[in-house]
């Protein structure tokens, strides 16, 4: 078989699968995420000599060697830091190894483009609605995260420049779902879009990297959760969801500071291994709401904050040389094509538990794989460009 038809053959394949971890509850879990190195091997393959560069090759051993010493000194599960971190290590050599951009074919693209977009429409059409009124995929079970699946059909449609894709993530938003993150990710991408040329320029003035962005990221949603708790929601604090300052924006700060704490009561194994699996029974927060434990006069869960929330689990120093990792395979896409991608992803990430991991990674990292298709969309942003700033 040509190596090229066989590249493009395996990458679908690799796209269908992503989307049945989606689709099929029962495929959810992290094992599951394993069968990603399956197909992405056999592609490398076909590929003929595998490059793994001396930055994946050391940092998967010291990821390794983390999980051995995690076996050593804690009693801690090292099962979820093993999973993501082969999982992280195969994207990076994956993304080492894509075939060329120009070798992939259009009925491909919009075959998968096709598929995603009947399973949306079939959830939509199921109407599965929560006490609020938002259709909630049956598959995912989380309003916030259901926007977060229609959100990455709505960066598919952009890559590929489908209009109707586009049309109706919008739709979704405004009449299905009420979804802060989804309206946070539409303004990012459009704002990121408009700005990127001076985004550009700055990158490499000050030889930035997705690394660095992502660690600033970090400190600056700590930072900020500080300020919330403390100055913001210290008195008259709106009803759920009324306001910005309402009791869910104030759990969700209060529980980034709260889990931060944490990390301090057993630093040897925060710093080294992290909790795995049971983090979030060891903050106390597996349990019916009205049981939760209270921190500064509110109720806590795990930290919606997907930096903080993967260093509890796998350790602090893996857990940065997992986004070191990261960040190295956020760079080798076009910078000027995919920033208004990737920025706004990474900016979401400060306010969800899940999104540099595990599925919705992978997806992510798939849908940046796809060639920019620069048509009537891409276009249009690049014409209401706003002016270049001299720096």
């Amino acid at each position: 078989m040509n190596k090229i038809i066989a590249s493009q053959f395996f990458f679908k394949i690799l796209l269908i699968i992503t989307l049945m971890l989606f689709i099929v509850p029962q495929l959810s879990g992290d094992k599951f995420l394993l069968f990603i190195p399956l197909i992405v091997f056999p592609l490398i393959l076909l590929r003929g000599k595998i490059n793994v560069p001396s930055y994946i090759l050391y940092s998967g051993l010291i990821l390794f060697i983390f999980c051995l010493i995690g076996m050593g000194i804690s009693n801690y599960s090292q099962m979820f830091s093993l999973i993501n971190f082969i999982v992280i290590i195969f994207i990076a050599v994956f993304i080492e190894n894509n075939v060329d951009e120009y070798t992939f074919k259009e009925q491909l693209i919009d075959f998968f483009y096709i598929l995603f977009f009947l399973y949306i429409l079939f959830n939509v059409l199921l109407n599965n609605i929560n006490e609020d009124g938002n259709i909630i995929f049956s598959s995912i079970g989380d309003k916030n995260y259901s926007a977060i699946l229609v959100y990455l059909f709505f960066l598919y449609s952009n890559k590929r420049d489908k209009i109707i894709g586009v049309l109706f993530s919008f739709i979704y938003l405004f009449l299905f779902i009420n979804s802060r993150s989804f309206i946070l990710l539409l303004i990012m991408f459009y704002v990121v879009g408009y700005l990127k040329k001076t985004f550009c320029k700055l990158y490499k003035k000050f030889n930035l990297s997705y690394f660095k962005i992502m660690l600033s990221f970090l400190v600056i949603i700590m930072l900020f959760s500080v300020f919330w708790v403390y100055v913001v929601s210290s008195d008259k604090i709106l009803d759920y969801h009324s306001s910005i300052n309402d009791t869910s924006n104030r759990i969700r700060f209060v529980s980034n500071i709260y889990s931060f704490i944490f990390l301090f009561d057993e630093p040897g194994i925060s710093i080294l291994c992290g909790y795995g699996y049971e983090f979030v029974s060891k903050l106390g927060v597996d349990v019916a709401y009205s049981q939760l434990p209270v921190y500064l006069e509110s109720k806590v869960l795990q930290p919606h904050n997907s930096y903080l929330n993967f260093m509890g689990k796998v350790g602090i120093a893996p857990g940065l040389l997992y986004y070191y990792l990261l960040g190295r395979v956020f760079d080798k896409f076009d910078l000027e094509d995919n920033c208004q991608y990737i920025v706004p992803f990474l900016f979401n990430a400060m306010f969800m538990h899940s999104l540099l991991n595990g599925r919705w990674l992978i997806f992510f990292v798939l849908i940046l794989s796809i060639p920019q298709k620069k048509g009537r969309m891409y276009s249009l942003i690049e014409k209401i460009q706003f002016p270049a700033f001299r720096i």
